[in-house]
């Protein structure tokens, strides 16, 4: 009689989960490459060790006894792997879209037909014979592409009374001397000095948007500042301009007013960074010789923030980082809050009160800290140092274990929050840099100082409230952006 062997059923669940295991251990090599914000080193000993977690699985599969536990060894290991490559997916994707910006950049100008909102006009038609308010100071180019457009739509040439200013043209709507304006929606935070309720009591007919590409020019060394073309930001110091915008929505670098204007020094050798704070209203001149406040100055986009800095301290400015209102609420909300420190008690404008020391604050509370000064006895110089407390706390959360319970809302609420012309490679190599040596880094700030005053501000054609800034002021922060630059250490 013959004996008949038994065939051998295949473990077709286990080398599913097997094949999964392996392909998720693909995934994750490639992401951490793509991110490429872990040394070498690192790599190779995760690959390794993800290389042996994977023969361990067949053999279990393969196993007489252990195929059960194999089964469930690879898609436990396959379910830790698919949740750590979602992880590093979320962050090549926050580091894509933040560092966005590039050499080419795009330009967008809204402008905007504006009429009261009670006017009872409700499109183009109804403006057939009425007075146009224009700009003849700002914006000349944009304006008179504007209202050849508009005026396509008449058969008889609109009258036009031109105005020097966007808050005088806003005057002569209010009073009935025109009955619409063109209008730059960038200047808009600006008017709403002026008028607080200028959103309100206007309408919009028709908004114009014009893009361009623009080629970021090489800079001039007339001020006797060098830009270098590749800064290795893991070895020499650097500097980046932070800059909070007062808009909502997505976050941009064509206008709008810098609320928040800060340097940030920083020298990766000596782990030093040094925060320097200018005021939002300090009377600064613009490239082309006229004078404003520096809040105004990105109105004309951010590089002319940047240059104004680099004239004012006379350092090159590497990089920038631009945060919104919107996009600074959603970061703090997305890190579940934060504790920052306040060195007075104030009430802020929406009525939130502060107390003197660590106040618990989630998004809106953290906007209303940082925005306020009527309250604070130290007003907009004040307001500056709450700014600079802020990013301290930050930092603090963003450092702390407390951090990887909201790393996920955290990383979406990132790429669409925060705007910066620093590459993605360059951020990759501070990581990778901080993941190698783990080291603590030494944060100090300065406020620069001056006096308030009433001047004439370019964007507005009138007197407004600024600060003339303090020279000797100014020189300590040029002396101490130098020391850091230098590799020395500061005292708080």
């Amino acid at each position: 009689m013959i004996k008949q062997t038994k065939k051998k059923k295949v473990n077709v669940a286990g080398i599913i989960f097997f094949v999964l295991q392996v392909l998720a251990s693909v995934a994750m090599v490639v992401l951490l490459m793509q991110i490429s914000i872990l040394p070498t080193k690192y790599l190779i000993v995760i690959g390794a060790i993800l290389a042996v977690l994977c023969i361990i699985s067949l053999i279990m599969q393969i196993s007489a006894h252990g195929k059960v536990v194999g089964l469930i060894y690879a898609l436990v290991i396959s379910i830790v792997l698919v949740t750590g490559s979602a992880y590093l997916w979320k962050t090549n994707r926050a580091l894509t879209n933040v560092s966005s910006a590039s050499e080419n950049s795009t330009i967008t100008s809204r402008m905007s037909i504006l009429v009261l909102a009670d006017s009872g006009m409700e499109g183009l038609q109804d403006l057939a014979g009425q007075a146009i308010g224009i700009q003849s100071t700002l914006d000349q180019a944009k304006t008179k592409q504007s209202l050849s457009e508009l005026q396509i739509h008449f058969e008889s040439e609109l009258p036009t009374t031109s105005y020097n200013s966007y808050i005088t043209a806003a005057t002569g709507l209010y009073s009935g001397e025109v009955q619409a304006i063109i209008f730059n929606e960038a200047f808009r935070g600006l008017v709403e000095e002026t008028y607080p309720n200028f959103s309100t009591e206007t309408k919009a007919l028709q908004e114009f948007t014009y893009k361009e590409i623009i080629k970021t020019p090489e800079k001039e060394s007339d001020n006797n500042v060098s830009h270098r073309e590749d800064v290795k930001v893991a070895q020499e110091p650097f500097i980046v301009y932070l800059s909070g915008n007062d808009g909502y929505g997505e976050v941009d670098i064509d206008g709008g007013r810098s609320d928040v204007n800060i340097l940030a020094v920083v020298n990766p050798e000596t782990k030093e960074i040094l925060l320097v704070t200018t005021p939002r209203d300090a009377y600064i001149e613009l490239p082309w010789g006229s004078h404003d406040k520096l809040t105004h100055a990105s109105i004309w986009g951010l590089d002319t923030s940047v240059e104004v800095l680099e004239d004012l301290y006379g350092f090159a400015i590497d990089y920038y980082a631009r945060i919104n209102f919107s996009g600074f609420e959603a970061i703090v909300d997305a890190m579940g809050g934060v504790n920052v420190y306040s060195a007075e008690d104030f009430t802020g404008y929406n009525g939130t009160y502060f107390q003197e020391g660590y106040n618990y604050v989630d998004g809106s509370s953290a906007l209303e800290f940082v925005r306020e000064r009527h309250s604070l006895s130290g007003g907009d110089l004040a307001r500056g140092q709450n700014q600079m407390r802020m990013i301290q706390a930050i930092i603090d959360k963003i450092t702390s274990p407390a951090i990887l319970t909201s790393y996920m809302p955290l990383m979406d609420s990132l790429s669409s929050a925060v705007a910066t012309n620093m590459p993605k490679d360059k951020i990759s190599e501070l990581v990778k840099m901080q993941m190698e040596d783990n080291a603590e880094w030494h944060i100090t700030s300065y406020e620069v100082d001056g006096e308030a005053d009433w001047r004439v501000c370019y964007s507005s054609g009138d007197e407004r409230s600024v600060v003339d800034l303090y020279d000797d002021s100014v020189e300590e922060a040029i002396s101490k952006i130098q020391a850091v630059i230098d590799g020395k250490h500061l005292t708080d």
